[in-house]
């Protein structure tokens, strides 16, 4: 018998397919099960169009993006005010794409705050890269934002010796399945399959597998050289009349049943929703009408029927809080048919008896009936919680980035805004006895649970089952081939990102980091929390991805509200995630903005033997570039940071440092350029360096110096006032820590001549910061002491 603990005991999941279907439920359609999934494929996400990238057509971006290893990036360019058109000619030399590779653009959806929401897969001559995508938002005809993973390919495509035949084969043997539901189209790609290093691309054959006995439903990538299995990706997600009846563990409930000739029926006609009895259902053929859920009698208080009565209402809550919250119909937005089946004994020996899981693509979930494992026992998996966890797998399934894909970082993602939506359909509910905890009421002894939002790593847990609270912190899951990459484990550290947004809270995480988050409520952390599942995340999104998206969410909800947005970033900084890639360096990075962040790239890890990295910074023809440094520790004499008053290392040294301290000179360049190379040896590392940059123009003012630069109150508390002379027009003020980290960044559109512009700063603690203000003819920083 296969070993389940109890973090994966509740679900087997994946990412898979995107539609929803309307089957019907009355006895006439009572279709051969493997007919009905034939006619409920996937809808196909072909191009629209392709951007191809031919000589004369194409320009230099006016903006720069960093990568991590990974390669996601995300950048806010609303302030560059150009259209989608205009962005798409400029995407190849962004995202550094020769002529090998085009961007197939998909859908444009329009979202409820005028939104449009436009993605790109990644083909490379012309076989698509599974999982790479480029996703472009923009509003009233300007591009708001751009965010994706892309990552450059060198694998040969020019051999492939395995036919489809040959690849079906392979697949059904390596998952074990000897039939199959429907033979689907088998699809060349180039995919990602080292998870460890995410660097190495296998050219396959990806293959679809779907068996129902046993149930099994995979994606399979077959090398097209040798037929080796490079990678599996589960596709299998593992949690109208009004009459009173006994749910299973929330007491005397109202539901909604309809009536027919002689009974009563679990269907509620206006949700869309039907509980069926598997019990006696073969899974060969799509439950019939009368397999639902009947008495004869508008009383349904029998113990027999108390699970399925926990299920059926238990939906009908979920289906109107993705409704009246999120105003969301269904599982696919399209009233999409919900099928509730409670202990389908066909898959028992699947271990679905004490087990719960969605069939995404089709609206299923089961629900098994509990039983014994080893000394622990387990009652039916249909409690409230879980019922919400498997749903919002559903709704994953359907988000405009395709969901995401079940393993590593994605997968975590996955399984915690499963977490996170059970919690809030709890709250919404059952707010007088919801909690933070998941799957409390399965287990038989009292004060047993799955996972905690409040306390991932709580010592109630089993060691095994603790989830890790801070990203690659204690408990973290490193192993790819453990749990999928610890797609269980790790989705603790969103989890508790969004009890923090949600509760706040202070301490210390596992990196030593000292944080203070403070709340803003369970309404509108939801509302962050799906806006970013929806539009901002593609399939393979890793955290940096989250934390990013979760930005664009808020500064779309509630665009002038500094107090949320910080929140926001702080929750993240509190579980370990932040906006400097923790990846090291490598390569030259190019920078054309006009100010911006240089990192050795470690974050708060050491920094790699044997790096060689550059950053050329080259900003528009009559700028000079203003650099310093805000943390330094490299290893003394051997590992050190040159910068150069040019765009080669030929050029003038500024400045060579090595050591622990902090230089304090700031370095001017002479022109437009500048070049900054970090070097380290082959032992011995540290903790590395931060440093900032600024252009202007050098006939610019010192408007300070003129008494027409003015920061007041100073000391302030909870706001403070920047009047910036005779200047009208865009302004970006920063403020920046002692320690040189950006706390807090406003953009100002609409600057009056010597009128004062209000910045919040109620959410900063006390202490002492800078505070950056930088236009056309300024550049400056003041120093802000915050006194509470």
């Amino acid at each position: 018998m296969k070993k389940y603990t109890l973090a994966t005991l509740i679900l087997v999941i994946g990412v898979v397919l995107n539609v929803g279907i309307a089957w019907g439920q009355d006895d006439a359609k009572n279709i051969s099960f493997a007919e009905l999934i034939k006619t409920k494929k996937k809808t196909s996400l072909k191009p629209l169009a392709f951007v191809q990238k031919t000589d004369g057509e194409y320009t230099t971006p006016s903006f720069s993006v960093i990568f991590t290893d990974y390669g996601s990036f995300s950048k806010d360019i609303r302030h560059l005010k150009i259209s989608r058109q205009q962005l798409e000619k400029q995407l190849h030399n962004l995202l550094g794409f020769d002529q090998n590779y085009a961007l197939g653009q998909l859908r444009t959806i329009e979202d409820e705050l005028g939104f449009l929401h436009t993605n790109y897969q990644v083909y490379y001559r012309g076989y698509l890269v599974d999982g790479q995508a480029v996703m472009i938002h923009e509003q009233n005809g300007i591009v708001t934002s751009i965010n994706g993973v892309v990552k450059a390919i060198d694998t040969k495509t020019d051999y492939i010796s395995i036919s489809d035949e040959q690849a079906v084969k392979i697949a059904m043997k390596h998952i074990g399945v000897s039939e199959l539901i429907d033979q689907y189209p088998v699809e060349n790609v180039l995919v990602r399959t080292n998870r460890k290093f995410n660097s190495v691309f296998s050219f396959a054959k990806r293959v679809k597998i779907f068996s129902i006995k046993p149930l099994k439903k995979y994606y399979v990538y077959v090398d097209v050289t040798n037929g080796e299995v490079v990678k599996q990706v589960s596709l299998l997600h593992h949690t109208d009349v009004q009459r009173q009846a006994a749910t299973y563990y929330n007491g005397m409930q109202t539901i909604t049943c309809d009536s027919v000739i002689g009974a009563f029926r679990f269907k509620d006609n206006a949700r869309n929703i039907a509980t069926y009895n598997g019990a006696n259902w073969t899974g060969i053929r799509a439950p019939s009408s009368s397999l639902m859920y009947r008495n004869s009698t508008d009383v349904w208080t029998a113990d027999s029927l108390k699970p399925a009565v926990q299920i059926h209402w238990a939906m009908e809550k979920t289906y109107d809080y993705y409704l009246n919250v999120h105003n969301r119909n269904s599982y696919d937005g399209n009233h999409g048919t919900i099928y509730n089946i409670y202990n389908p004994v066909v898959f028992d020996g699947d271990g679905m008896n004490m087990n719960a899981a969605a069939l995404t693509g089709y609206g299923i979930m089961l629900y098994g009936r509990g039983g014994t494992y080893g000394n622990v026992t387990y009652n039916p998996l249909v409690a409230f919680d879980i019922a919400g966890h498997e749903f919002a797998h559903l709704v994953t399934d359907n988000s405009n980035g395709g969901g995401l894909e079940y393993e590593g970082e994605s997968g975590a993602l996955n399984e915690s805004f499963s977490d996170i939506f059970a919690v809030c359909i709890d709250f919404y509910s059952n707010p007088t006895t919801a909690n933070w905890i998941v799957g409390e009421d399965i287990f038989s002894t009292a004060n047993t649970f799955i996972r905690s939002l409040s306390d991932p790593s709580t010592a109630q847990l089993s060691v095994s089952d603790r989830q890790p609270d801070t990203y690659q912190g204690e408990y973290w899951e490193f192993d790819p081939d453990v749990d999928n990459g610890g797609v269980h484990t790790n989705s603790g550290v969103q989890n508790h990102w969004f009890y923090l947004l949600c509760q706040g809270g202070s301490g210390t995480n596992d990196n030593g980091d000292v944080y203070n988050v403070n709340p803003i409520g369970i309404e509108d952390a939801r509302s962050i929390a799906y806006r970013n599942l929806m539009f901002y995340l593609s399939n393979t999104a890793q955290h940096i991805d989250a934390y990013n998206g979760s930005l664009r969410a808020v500064e779309d909800l509630f665009p002038n509200d500094a107090e949320k947005r910080q929140a926001v970033i702080d929750a993240w900084y509190a579980v370990g995630v932040d906006s400097i890639p923790t990846t090291g360096c490598s390569g030259t990075t190019t920078l054309t903005d006009n100010y911006g962040q240089i990192t050795d790239g470690s974050g708060r890890a050491r920094y790699d033997n044997n790096r060689d990295c550059k950053w050329l910074i080259q900003v528009a023809d009559g700028r000079i570039i203003s650099l310093s440094f805000t943390s330094f520790d490299t290893e003394a004499s051997y590992d050190h940071v040159s910068v150069y008053d040019g765009a080669t290392t030929s050029a003038t040294l500024l400045g060579r440092f090595s050591g622990n301290s902090i230089p304090t000179a700031t370095l001017t360049s002479s022109s437009n350029a500048m070049l900054v190379r970090f070097v380290s040896d082959v032992s011995q590392t540290g903790q590395g360096f931060d440093a900032t940059y600024t252009s202007s123009n050098p006939n610019s003012v010192d408007l300070a110096a003129t008494d027409n630069l003015m920061l007041f109150p100073n000391p302030a508390s909870d706001a403070v006032s920047i009047k910036v002379g005779n200047y009208q027009g865009q302004t970006t003020v920063i403020v920046r820590d002692m320690h040189g980290k950006t706390v807090q960044q406003s953009v100002l559109n609409n600057v009056i001549a010597g009128e004062p512009q209000n910045i919040d700063i109620k959410h900063l603690n006390a202490g002492i910061y800078t505070v950056q203000v930088i236009n056309d003819i300024v550049n400056k920083v003041e120093k802000l002491v915050i006194r509470k």
